[in-house]
């Protein structure tokens, strides 16, 4: 699959979802099904900068972690 083919399929299954990879070769239409999963998976650290800037906005910032006063210094529960 070349970038214009790419392109093309992405904005067909853009408009139609993706019951547009019924009309899409097979060997295409396996490989935008894995590019989309892959594009689904939630990045965990761009949720948790997310949260961040939520507190901030809104006064609620914590920029300290937590304690754990039953713990030795430098080490956390696991």
């Amino acid at each position: 699959m070349n970038r214009h083919e790419y392109l093309t399929y992405r904005r067909l299954v853009r408009d139609n979802g993706t019951y547009a990879l019924r009309w899409v070769p097979r060997e295409s239409a396996e490989e935008l099904r894995r590019l989309l999963r892959e594009q689904s998976k939630v990045d965990p650290l761009a949720v948790h900068a997310g949260v961040l800037d939520y507190q901030r906005r809104h006064g609620r910032a914590w920029h300290h972690a937590p304690e754990f006063p039953h713990l030795p210094p430098g080490r956390l529960p696991r």
